[in-house]
């Protein structure tokens, strides 16, 4: 009876040592070899790779929407700086500071090539304050609003 309790008592040592070694595995991530102004497939990225991905001070060029409900426009010279749980929204006439935290979703927007795909999301609260980013090429970011066909391209400011 002993050796069994022993047995059992090994096992699950063994099994939890092997999950703590699986759930690390995504920070032991060499970040050196990643190449962070062209990811093509930034949603499918672990947390850690996107964060720092993002973050950084980019350039608004252009806005898209589904032109029926939502009709997106921004003032010109208009930038986002993504920081660890914040991002800034300046330009010359509004500088505004939004809060978040990351979470695990699906992809709501049935418009979008990647829908049903669980990516992390910056969860802001509200409907428009939702971003997922698609990809990076070039230094030019591709983001959208989780719930909503709402979406930016951003370009890295150096």
């Amino acid at each position: 009876m002993k050796k069994i309790i022993h047995t059992l008592n090994l096992a699950a040592m063994l099994l939890l040592a092997g999950m703590m070694i699986a759930c690390g595995k995504e920070d032991d991530i060499d970040m050196s070899n990643i190449d962070f102004s062209n990811i093509e497939n930034l949603y499918a990225q672990p947390l850690s790779v996107i964060q720092k991905a993002v973050q950084g001070k980019w350039k608004v060029y252009s806005a898209f929407s589904d032109g029926i409900i939502y009709n997106v426009t921004y003032p010109e010279n208009m930038f986002i700086e993504f920081e660890n749980d914040h991002y800034n929204i300046s330009s010359a006439t509004e500088y505004q500071s939004f809060y978040f935290i990351w979470k695990k979703l699906a992809i709501e927007n049935w418009r979008d090539p990647i829908y049903g795909y669980t990516t992390y999301v910056m969860w802001g609260g509200d409907i428009i304050n939702n971003w997922y980013f698609e990809r990076i090429k070039n230094d030019t970011l591709s983001m959208c609003a989780h719930s909503a066909p709402i979406g930016y391209s951003v370009v890295r400011i150096k």
